[in-house]
């Protein structure tokens, strides 16, 4: 999960929207 891999939180939440 994008969170947990240390990405921006902001590319996070991009990969939780998907």
């Amino acid at each position: 999960m994008c969170c947990l891999a240390g990405l921006m939180a902001c590319l996070c939440f991009l990969c939780l929207s998907k």
